[in-house]
């Protein structure tokens, strides 16, 4: 059959709390469903997108699946050196820079059984049954199981991008979003330097769409992305009352991509911020950068 991903509610540490919990790592990736059946495979999206074709090393999932029929849910992703998951590098694959691999967390049919109504723990178990040691490009990552404080600390000090945290007796949803699946995402933060403000469009036309931001190193300012989300009204207002008086005519560091640049104000890199993110890229751009606030004083230059 044909089945919908399950989709895990947004949360925070503070919200998963007793002892009903198991972990999971949460994996940078994109989701897929794998349809394992006489020798053939199809791997579709959470949108039903056909990845087969695009990810043929996942094949493997034939192999290890060997005579029997199943439904998985996993998380195509690619590994980098360090052994983390790079949305990026997945984003080159087909480059041969990186393969793709096959996290598999959840078993929903089996020879022609649905197992959707079963308990988390026992489809999980079942899924570690079929599957073994699984293969070169194919696994069944293990869990933290019910330890809170070592599934926090380890996605923290590993620099993971988070945690899923799953109710032991929780059925599988198809194509909902539960309450019985939580996302914890750590959100890292750091202050930069802002090099300019790109224009508002729509309801943001007149005001400033986003800010580019850097950080200041040894060596000077490097370009570390855009960060267009965080704001009131009224801190764009300000934004734009402390940013007008700086504007220069060129850009106060190099490096920054020509998208980027283009109908960018550039401003002398004289006030510090603080953004929250949740990664950054292989060349040190910032993924999801959110805007916290100003750091005082915001007249002093950080150089």
């Amino acid at each position: 059959p044909s089945v919908e991903p399950m989709l895990a509610t947004v949360s925070s540490e503070a919200e998963v709390t007793g002892d009903d919990w198991h972990y999971e790592v949460k994996w940078d990736g994109y989701r897929g469903i794998a349809v394992v059946a006489g020798g053939e495979l199809r791997l579709g999206s959470r949108r039903g997108i056909d990845f087969t074709a695009t990810y043929p090393e996942l094949r493997e999932l034939v192999e290890v699946v060997g005579a029997h029929a199943a439904v998985l849910d996993g998380e195509i992703v690619a590994l980098g050196p360090d052994g983390r998951s790079h949305f990026e590098l997945l984003q080159n694959h087909g480059s041969g820079v990186a393969a793709a691999h096959y996290m598999a967390f959840d078993l929903l049919w089996l020879d022609g059984e649905s197992l959707l109504e079963r308990p988390y723990l026992e489809r999980r178990a079942a899924l570690e049954g079929l599957m073994g040691g699984g293969g070169r490009f194919v696994h069944v990552p293990s869990t933290f199981g019910d330890d809170r404080e070592l599934a926090l600390t380890a996605s923290r000090d590993l620099e993971l991008e988070g945690l899923i945290a799953k109710r032991p007796g929780g059925t599988y949803a198809p194509g909902r979003r539960s309450r019985t699946w939580l996302k914890i995402k750590n959100v890292r933060e750091m202050d930069v330097v802002v090099v300019g403000w790109a224009p508002g469009e729509g309801s943001r036309a007149g005001t400033v769409g986003a800010l580019l931001v850097a950080l200041a190193e040894q060596g000077g300012l490097v370009y570390v992305g855009r960060a267009g989300s965080g704001f009131t009204d009224r801190g764009l207002a300000e934004a734009l009352a402390l940013l007008t008086p700086l504007e220069r005519p060129d850009a106060p560091l190099a490096g920054v991509p020509a998208r980027d640049a283009r109908g960018v104000h550039w401003v002398e890199p004289r006030l510090v911020g603080r953004v929250s993110y949740g990664d950054r890229t292989a060349s040190g751009v910032l993924r999801h950068p959110v805007w916290r606030g100003w750091r005082p004083p915001t007249t002093r230059s950080p150089q």
